[in-house]
């Protein structure tokens, strides 16, 4: 299980706080932190060095330039910043965004199947059941955030446009407005586009007012509605016809006796051309030259 945390300033005092709100969400159904491994910068050294005697936690400091004997916490780093370079290629989202999105990295690392595991998530193998994904959505997929009546007048607009960059608490979403710049938290969202298509959250966290127990909340499936289609149903072929050849519309008006007769002749005159020709090409009519 990854928990992430972006530092402002990296300084001790930030460093302590972040390990604190670490400690209180892991230390739970009997768990508890008995050592630790960081590198030997500065802001571990004093006050967090103090904190972990407090607690009896171990703290072991790796040597100076050899990132190896922490490599787990390395490689981490790099599949975190990795994914980040591909959601930011992918989206197009401005990089003053990078802090949101290492969050959302490692949100959806914590709920994917991994080999260490054998293929179970890390979420699953810390809490011993499996993840909830019925709530995720693409990074950078257009949503409207509804608002309340509370914060609105008569007149004006009960949503707003704005982008999904990251999770928030149970079923929240955090939403970038690109007008404000600013980042809005919120769980009663529409998506737009790709991820969730047209998928509005409730407050409990439902897939629409009809939304039962066992109600298909993908909003993406191969049949109709978002459900999946049986394997033995086919799907209908649809014909795309590279060429279109437009034929004249039918003659409703009567034609008149000299167009008949005009066109009866132009047909025998056709057909006796043609008996011509087979009589010029038979063998029996052909003339010798001396």
């Amino acid at each position: 299980m990854m928990y992430l945390f972006v530092l402002k300033s990296k300084t001790a005092k930030e460093v302590r706080e972040c390990f604190l709100e670490f400690r209180n969400n892991f230390e739970q159904d009997s768990r508890r932190v008995r050592s630790i491994r960081t590198d030997g910068d500065g802001e571990y050294k004093k006050q967090m060095a103090e904190l972990c005697r407090e607690m009896e936690i171990h703290h072991e400091e790796t040597d100076p330039y050899t990132p190896e004997q922490n490599g787990i916490v390395e490689r981490a780093n790099r599949t975190i910043c990795e994914l980040i370079r591909a959601s930011l290629a992918d989206t197009g989202l401005p990089k003053e965004l990078w802090a949101e999105l290492p969050c959302t990295s490692a949100h959806l690392k914590n709920r994917s199947p991994t080999r260490a595991l054998k293929g179970k998530t890390p979420y699953e193998a810390l809490y011993g059941e499996k993840p909830d994904v019925s709530h995720l959505s693409a990074i950078g997929t257009k949503a409207f955030v509804h608002l309340p009546k509370k914060r609105t007048k008569r007149l004006d607009p009960g949503n707003f446009e704005g982008i999904m960059v990251g999770y928030g608490g149970s079923q929240q979403y955090r939403i970038w407005i690109p007008g404000t710049n600013k980042i809005r938290v919120s769980q009663d969202v529409r998506f737009v586009g790709e991820g969730l298509r047209h998928r509005s959250v409730g407050a409990h966290g439902n897939a629409g007012p009809n939304a039962g127990p066992h109600a298909d909340t993908r909003g993406h499936g191969d049949g109709p509605h978002g459900h999946a289609r049986p394997k033995d149903e086919v799907p209908n072929e649809r014909i795309v016809y590279d060429m279109i050849e437009v034929l004249p519309p039918p003659r409703k008006e009567p034609m008149s006796e000299s167009e008949s007769e005009s066109e009866d002749k132009e047909s025998e005159d056709q057909r006796e051309s043609g008996n011509q020709s087979e009589e010029d090409g038979a063998p029996g009519n052909q003339y010798l030259r001396r």
